[in-house]
């Protein structure tokens, strides 16, 4: 047997800690961080799931010693 060893290096995720830190926010700074980004929000916590089941699947057998970023393409 086998171990795949991979890392998952999220961005911004919208999550309920998000949106509460929001009313203290200024609805700016979520504004600006998302227009650095190329799909111009924050992940969701799906999205961060699903890459988690794929990379825990059969799917990804072949994929080893990544850090693998899911950042919606923030540059």
């Amino acid at each position: 047997p086998y171990i795949n060893v991979n890392a998952i290096a999220p961005g911004w995720i919208m999550t309920d800690k998000i949106l509460k830190l929001d009313e203290s926010l200024d609805n700016k700074f979520i504004s600006f961080e998302s227009k650095n980004i190329l799909l111009n929000r924050f992940a969701t916590m799906d999205d961060i799931a699903n890459l988690v089941l794929f990379l825990a699947s059969d799917k990804s057998s072949y994929i080893n010693n990544e850090v693998i970023k899911i950042d919606g393409g923030t540059y």
